[in-house]
């Protein structure tokens, strides 16, 4: 909803106000609000206020609020005039059917196993193993002085 409209006659425009809940009407703090044809962002402040500047040489402009646990809302508004705007997004609903998913254990396996194909249908099965992390830190393998058909040199 427009609540205040004036002409701009500079380069540029603003568009400001503030993001509502549209069930009780509260203003909501930390929502995004984009227009992503000219890469242009603000965040919600405490008492759910944001100020856009946009450039008037676009002949459409298209507003997004994103939140979480509320519908992503986009608005389209009249370029090259300074405006004052209410927009009320709606809370997402929430499902019983809603499943998270996350990993049992963050820990990496002790190996893993590849097999690679060849051509004539064999396999070649590689290991890897977990290691300790100082062990790569002693060897010289990340300057190139270690790579295969060449002698290593000594730390120095």
């Amino acid at each position: 909803m427009i609540t205040n409209r004036t002409a701009s006659e500079e380069k540029v425009y603003y568009v400001s106000g503030f993001i509502l809940d549209d069930q009780t009407g509260e203003t909501i703090s930390n929502a995004s609000i984009y227009e992503k044809n000219q890469l242009v962002s603000a965040i919600s402040d405490k008492q759910g206020y944001f100020k856009l500047r946009l450039k008037s040489r676009h002949d459409k402009a298209s507003i997004t609020v994103s939140k979480e646990f509320y519908e992503d809302t986009t608005i389209v508004i009249q370029p090259r005039y300074n405006q004052q705007v209410s927009i009320a997004i709606m809370p997402v609903e929430n499902s019983d059917k809603t499943i998270t998913i996350s990993p049992y254990t963050f820990d990496a396996p002790d190996s893993i196993v590849i097999a690679v194909r060849k051509a004539d249908s064999t396999h070649w099965l590689y290991t890897y193993r977990k290691t300790d992390s100082t062990m790569v830190e002693k060897q010289k393998w990340g300057n190139g002085s270690c790579l295969p058909g060449r002698k290593c040199r000594p730390l120095t």
